[in-house]
């Protein structure tokens, strides 16, 4: 009798070079992608035995698969390219993103009134037009590997030039280096920005935007997000690159992480020990969740209304299929649009009573409700998150 075939053995972790050990149950959850596209199930996670980071094995297959989906991305489609708007908590008085990290970044550290800014994987150049207006006597760069967007950008005030490769490492000197949104897409995160750190001045400054897996399980079902950081194991990642994180990772936007670092100097403060076994806890529970979050509401019937248009509606949209009719957004850029063949309408065209699903991490989605609440809609709230170790 011949042996049972072996699992395929996993790369390296993309980190640190450790050992992976394989999240079960991974492959079967649907996905999206990072530009609001259903993607099909069949993506793998892995947890770090050494560094415990959670991740997709970065192999042959995984290359095959980013490279499909970045040849028709298209950043923001919903609104015609438009920034997503974050909402305040309380209030949900809206804001572009950029702004508000600017808004942030600016107060947080002093920034002055003059110099040189990279915005590493600048997309349609949203950040880029935030910065300007909040530091106009800065000159700005853009760097992303897709030149769609280039003749918009270099339009933009006191954008001075546009590259689709990183410079030369030292080649360049930057005051200001920014990635949003592009770390948790690198296969060499830790390269990259060992890399980034040789083009800023003395005293230059990297930022630091990605999502936040302890706050939003949601980023476990997004394609292309091959690392998954928690504030631990981003200032990890940041402090093996040879910066040190001038404060830990804020919340200036809900369900992600802002870190501002620096390169060279002693890295202040210790971090806890990696611990992998309970960041595969944390895995299996949160796919659990997830899996949870569909289950009810596909218990809920037909005709239901999916509360926003982003990565966690578009995912839960895709999988409801014909259960729903339409999707409630806030953001006066989505109201009047259409997505996934359903129309986008303002929370005031939506009578009381409508079955409305809230697809949020409870904390965020518990907010929500009570703000909500006055409409009279019959609102399906997300699960108790158990065991994700969460505070």
């Amino acid at each position: 009798m011949n042996p049972p075939p072996s699992a395929p053995s996993l790369p390296a972790c993309h980190l640190c070079g450790g050992v992976l050990a394989p999240v079960e149950g991974a492959a079967a959850l649907a996905r999206v992608t990072s530009d609001c596209r259903p993607w099909p199930a069949g993506g793998a996670l892995a947890v770090c035995r050494a560094c415990a980071t959670l991740q997709s094995p970065v192999d042959a297959a995984w290359r095959d698969e980013i490279a499909a989906l970045y040849a028709d991305y298209a950043v923001y489609a919903q609104a015609g390219g438009a920034e997503q708007r974050v909402f305040a908590p309380g209030d949900g008085a809206a804001q572009a993103r950029s702004d508000r990290l600017v808004s942030a970044l600016c107060a947080a550290f002093d920034l002055p009134e003059t110099g040189r800014l990279l915005d590493f994987g600048c997309g349609n150049g949203a950040f880029l037009a935030a910065f300007g207006r909040a530091r106009p006597g800065w000159r700005l760069t853009g760097l992303d590997q897709c030149a769609v967007h280039r003749a918009a950008i270099l339009a933009l005030p006191g954008v001075e030039a546009f590259l689709t490769e990183p410079p030369e490492p030292g080649a360049a000197r930057f005051d200001l280096v920014a990635m949003i949104h592009s770390l948790e897409h690198l296969p060499d995160p830790a390269g990259a920005l060992r890399e980034t750190a040789t083009l800023l001045t003395p005293g230059g400054r990297l930022f630091l935007e990605t999502p936040d897996l302890a706050t939003s399980p949601f980023d476990l079902v997004i394609a292309d997000h091959v690392s998954h950081f928690t504030a631990a194991t981003l200032t990890a990642v940041v402090r093996r690159a040879g910066l040190h994180p001038l404060a830990p990772p804020a919340g200036w936007v809900a369900k992600e992480l802002s870190l501002v670092a620096a390169a060279g100097g002693a890295a202040g403060g210790e971090l806890a020990p990696a611990d992998p076994a309970r960041e595969s806890r944390r895995a299996r529970a949160l796919l659990d969740w997830l899996m949870a979050v569909l289950a009810a509401a596909r218990g809920a019937g037909p005709g239901l209304a999916v509360f926003g248009t982003s990565i966690s509606g578009t995912w839960l949209a895709q999988a409801l299929a014909d259960r729903v009719a339409l999707f409630i957004d806030e953001d006066v850029n989505r109201i009047g649009r259409s997505h996934l063949g359903r129309p986008i309408v303002a929370p005031d065209a939506v009578p009381p009573g409508q079955r409305v699903v809230l697809p949020f991490p409870p904390a965020v989605a518990a907010g929500l409700a009570g703000r909500l609440a006055p409409r009279g809609w019959d609102l399906l709230s997300p699960p108790a998150l158990e065991g994700s170790g969460d505070a």
